[in-house]
């Protein structure tokens, strides 16, 4: 500046007057420039201080990514860097009655991952400045806005973990959509808003193969290195109800070659952070237990760490059955019939006390007791066992 000013105070020519007032005008644009936040990030021009962003780009500095997304559209794929957001702008018309905006994991297997789903009108929103957010643990999560404003909203998708999120993002028109998604293998009952799968295929799409497993019948599989497949077995209704249990035999060779890791959740395909029942130990033969089953479908999730093949059998025990009336009974029907001298549901209590020398059979069941007397008299001197 007091290099312009000694510059004015001296006599020039009309080149030298030309060249300063280019200097002068270049020098106007630089401080205009500089009164907008972080220069646009060059991703717009300045204006009255205030940045003009180009198509794709928001913000006051013009620095977020914006993608726009339709409504009643497949699903989108996406990913969001840790700790930051991926941003979505769509609009909407006066005839919505409602709109329903989902996120879902993209790979099942990074369930580790985390992604938020944050949603505002007029402007990108944040964790602090939304109208509408999910975001429990997982990259899961859904919001309904019924009758949504004219006008555009914003879909920011955070990625709360420090190792980013791959997720898939659609917006859905409840007055015109009738299933969340495309049914692969099944067609949409409208009614109930979901897919009715085929025989053989499961999941919200009908996208994923399941062998049904049959009561009693041994089934073979094979899963891949780090891969899922998916098994059904349905318990019909049993009064009172039966136990279910899964056995799961690797014929892996060698068993060190062996890490397949068994799920099991009632009306809903296993993963790893929601489940019923599971069995992650490296037996070569494990079995998996559901008390009191109750009527409907089972699926079975096997994950290989390793590659494996391998046979599940699904059977269902009465209480009798498991119980085996500790050998103190046998079973008719649902119910045991004891021994004279035993009692209890599963013959358990044996009535009459020990007798000295004599040996007495039983069975005990997994997390059951068997019961028994003894008694001794005042006068005896010898210690028993």
């Amino acid at each position: 500046l007091w290099v312009l000013i000694e510059a004015l105070s001296r006599p020039m020519s009309l080149s030298s007057l030309g060249r300063l007032s280019l200097v002068l005008f270049f020098a106007f644009l630089a401080v205009v420039a500089a009164d907008c936040p972080a220069s646009c990030s060059g991703h717009g021009t300045c204006s009255s201080n205030i940045c003009r962003c180009e198509e794709g780009w928001v913000g006051d500095d013009c620095s977020i990514l914006m993608d726009t997304i339709s409504s009643n559209t497949p699903w989108i794929d996406g990913h969001a860097i840790g700790s930051s957001y991926h941003f979505y702008v769509f609009s909407t018309m006066v005839t919505t009655r409602s709109l329903k905006i989902e996120i879902r994991p993209k790979d099942e297997e990074k369930f580790y991952e985390e992604c938020d789903l944050y949603v505002k009108f007029g402007s990108p929103p944040s964790t602090d400045d939304y109208d509408y957010a999910a975001a429990e643990w997982g990259s899961e999560g859904m919001v309904d806005i019924s009758n949504p404003k004219t006008g555009y909203y914003y879909v920011g998708v955070y990625a709360a973990s420090w190792f980013g999120c791959t997720y898939q993002i659609r917006v859905a028109d409840a007055a015109t959509t009738t299933c969340p998604t495309t049914c692969v293998h099944g067609t949409c009952d409208p009614a109930a808003q979901a897919c009715i799968c085929q025989t053989g295929f499961i999941g919200s799409a009908c996208d994923v193969e399941a062998k049904e497993v049959t009561i009693n019948t041994p089934v073979e599989f094979e899963t891949d290195l780090q891969s899922w497949t998916y098994a059904r077995v349905v318990v019909p209704t049993q009064n009172p109800p039966a136990d279910l249990s899964i056995t799961m035999d690797t014929h892996s060779t060698p068993i060190e070659l062996h890490d397949c890791d068994i799920y099991v959740k009632f009306q809903e395909v296993p993963t790893f952070v929601n489940w019923d029942v599971k069995d992650t130990s490296l037996l070569k033969k494990t079995s998996v237990h559901i008390p009191r089953a109750e009527a409907g479908s089972y699926y079975i999730g096997v994950y290989g760490y390793n590659q494996c093949s391998y046979s599940l059998v699904a059977r269902l025990s009465t209480a009798c059955m498991v119980s085996k009336c500790s050998s103190h009974g046998v079973c008719e029907g649902e119910t045991c019939r004891c021994r004279v001298g035993y009692s209890g549901d599963a013959c358990e209590e044996k009535t009459d006390p020990l007798t000295t020398g004599l040996p007495t059979r039983g069975y005990v069941a997994s997390d059951a007791w068997n019961f028994y007397r003894y008694h001794t008299s005042a006068d005896q001197r010898s210690e028993s066992k």
